[in-house]
């Protein structure tokens, strides 16, 4: 082994390519990241229902698709490489295609795609839907969506001939004469050919007249985006004549809108849905294909009883869940970490050792999996059971904040104790390895208000302990994690169950306390009555805590019921306790008796 005393950034660091989240702004300096994008079988069934959407050849009334998922699944990914590989060219597509033996598998789904696109295909990209508060910003938002992605593409006709008459209607206003009147006296607007020497009375007789208008229209259209004046407002009728009408005139074969992160959309506007279900109904018309991004469909509707909801998306769209299966995240990982070429062989001798100390929990969690060693190797110095259970519970987030990838990219001078803070303050000569505890910070003490309440409820066992020495800290943050994950996956994982002898793989190779020691430390923790033991399936035990904070879950479920049935006369006659509660001067008592 090296003698020189080293932290483990100075073999390796994380990729700054890498993006723990996909949104706009990350994409700017990357816009070729989306040839990173990992075909997974969930991906690679959504690029499958692509194609069907564009040949027209989906089941039923559905051209439409709906991509739901757990956050931190990559949902975002695959969306904005589905938008690339609808509008790059044919050399990229390939690329793309070549670079993965899973997709070079799929040779009749590249030649049926590379089909699609000899046709005219316009994509338009949405991001959030946070404002989209009414109906009228969702009709306003597509609009401006759809034109926007018109002009990137080249194309003239804007669908002129059906704004005219909203704009024409607009004018006949005095008020909005006035308005407009005021705008074109500014130079930047009288200069223009399709304003020069007119009143706001002129242009609306040329609105109304059978004459050519289409460079008036796009003028005026420019005009209202600079001076943020809407000079028109259109109906979800409108709007669906204007698709139509842009898709005859340029001949479109298919016009695709992919909207990501449109969560928020269902939370503010789940009881008004017939006007999205009458946007849809125009797909199984026109070739205008939508295909929306959201998370876990249940959570959208936690009570199951918006039929309208269930319905839109039984009738109208195929829906793909996006899954991060265990191998290609962890491969995932794997590639986000950059070696430092100079420090090669040095690393190699390093990793020899570290990874020899864990052999048997490796050996555990890749029959689990079903992930080659060599990948596990590469996660170094990740723990084998560590990085098992940060996919995991990284998924029960409900926030992208606290996704697997973000541990790995955030950075140590957030305060977060992730993985960069551990490579730069950890050394392998000891060696340090990033066990199952060295999440407890990230996603407990800085994350708490983003966990489940199923599993916040038992991690919230742990600040109630006292007297508790360091060791048996460690031991007890690991065990409370793996019951919380394992009760949350219904037992589907074993290994994370939290066993004599899955806490052993738990700190395998963490010499020389942990490993010698975490069983009979857990025992020590069942003596002082913080944990219990329960027996399982083939004469095993499990741990667990003594005493749980209170059902948080059950908590939850009767805040719903009373937001749901409560009335304040309700309150009035069961609470027998309220009128003690409030105290009134004699004079309001005699008022209110």
């Amino acid at each position: 082994m090296p003698e020189l005393q080293s932290n483990y950034s100075e073999f390796f660091t994380v990729d700054e390519s890498y993006y723990p989240e996909i949104n706009p702004d990350s994409i700017k300096g990357d816009i070729d990241g989306w040839m990173k994008t990992w075909p997974h079988p969930t991906f690679i069934e959504l690029l499958e229902k692509t194609e069907r959407m564009l040949a027209r050849e989906a089941r039923g009334k559905k051209h439409c698709i709906w991509v739901q998922g757990a956050f931190g699944t990559g949902k975002s990914r695959v969306i904005w490489t589905v938008k690339e590989l609808l509008s790059c060219s044919e050399e990229k597509f390939n690329d793309y295609f070549n670079e993965f033996p899973a997709l070079r598998a799929k040779t009749d789904l590249r030649e049926k795609f590379l089909a699609h696109k000899q046709g005219k295909i316009v994509t338009a990209f949405r991001y959030s839907s946070g404002d989209i508060s009414n109906t009228r910003k969702l009709i306003m938002a597509i609009y401006e969506s759809i034109s926007d992605a018109l002009k990137k593409a080249g194309y003239d006709y804007l669908g002129t001939r059906t704004i005219r008459g909203r704009i024409a209607a607009w004018l006949e206003d005095e008020e909005k004469q006035q308005i407009f009147q005021i705008m074109l006296n500014k130079p930047e607007y009288r200069s223009k050919g399709s304003f020069a020497g007119k009143s706001p009375e002129d242009i609306l007789t040329q609105l109304r007249s059978t004459a050519n208008v289409d460079q008036l229209i796009n003028d005026i259209l420019d005009m209202s985006e600079n001076e943020r004046i809407g000079v028109y407002d259109l109906t979800m009728a409108d709007l669906k004549d204007w698709i139509t009408d842009i898709i005859d005139n340029n001949k479109l074969t298919a016009l695709v809108l992919l909207w990501d992160e449109f969560s928020s959309y269902f939370k503010q506007n789940l009881n008004t849905l017939d006007q999205l279900q009458s946007l849809v109904e125009l797909c199984a018309i026109k070739p205008f294909e939508m295909i929306i991004v959201t998370h876990e469909i249940g959570a959208l509707d936690r009570n199951g009883e918006n039929t309208q909801l269930s319905n839109i998306v039984k009738d109208r769209f195929e829906v793909v869940r996006i899954e991060m299966p265990d191998n290609v995240a962890f491969d995932l990982i794997g590639h986000a970490m950059k070696p430092n070429v100079a420090a090669h062989d040095t690393w190699e001798l390093y990793l020899d050792d570290i990874a020899g100390r864990s052999s048997e929990a490796r050996m555990a969690v890749a029959r689990q999996v079903n992930v080659g060693d060599d990948v596990l190797r590469r996660m170094t110095p990740i723990h084998p059971m560590a990085a098992l259970m940060l996919k995991y519970i990284s998924e029960r987030f409900a926030s992208n904040q606290r996704s697997m990838f973000n541990f790995i990219k955030s950075d140590e001078t957030e305060d977060l104790h992730a993985f960069q803070w551990f490579i730069n303050t950890h050394t392998p000569d000891n060696p340090d390895i990033l066990t199952m505890d060295y999440l407890w910070d990230f996603f407990y003490e800085k994350g708490k208000d983003y966990l489940t309440s199923d599993i916040k409820l038992i991690l919230d066992t742990y600040p109630q302990q006292t007297n508790l020495t360091e060791k048996e800290k460690v031991v007890l943050k690991t065990i409370l994690i793996m019951q919380a994950v394992d009760q949350r996956l219904g037992g589907t994982i074993p290994v994370l169950k939290a066993t004599d002898q899955n806490l052993s793989y738990a700190f395998e190779g963490d010499w020389d306390v942990y490993e010698n020691e975490c069983k009979s430390i857990a025992k020590a923790l069942v003596k002082k009555g913080v944990l219990i033991q329960t027996p399982i399936a083939d004469g095993k035990q499990v741990y667990s805590a003594a005493v749980l904070a209170g059902d948080g879950a059950k908590i939850d479920r009767l805040k719903d019921e009373v937001r749901k049935n409560g009335t304040i006369t309700k309150l009035v006659e069961e609470g027998t306790q309220l009128a003690s509660a409030l105290s009134l001067t004699p004079p309001l008592r005699l008022r209110y008796a």
